[in-house]
Order: structure tokens, then C-alpha cells, then sequence
């Protein structure tokens, strides 16, 4: 694995999407790999807009 690839995995782990349950971008990438292809899908997968701001 080069420098760049680890970056960008770091940067996916770090940086999060959904602030109210710490959703990573890494896992939303997965989610999305796994199959997920509704927003539906994609809250059951996650919890995402399932809290006070969803």
C-alpha cells in the first residue's frame, strides 16, 4: 500500500458524516460496497437519521 492509499483510508476513518452517531466516511463507503442502494438500506445498515437531527 502506498503513502497516498493510507492517507486517504486515515482521512476515511477519521473524518465523520453523520456527527450525531460518529458515522465515519469508511463506513459509509462500505455500507454502500455491501449492497446497501436505498436510503432505507443505508439507515438500517448505519442508525444514520435515526437522532434528533434525523
Amino acid at each position: 500500500m502506498d503513502n497516498e492509499n493510507l492517507n486517504y483510508e486515515i482521512l476515511d476513518k477519521l473524518t465523520k458524516v453523520c456527527i450525531c452517531k460518529g458515522i465515519p466516511r469508511s463506513t459509509i463507503k462500505k455500507v454502500i460496497k455491501d449492497g446497501a442502494n436505498t436510503l432505507q438500506e443505508f439507515q438500517k445498515a448505519t442508525g444514520a437519521e435515526s437522532g434528533a437531527l434525523g
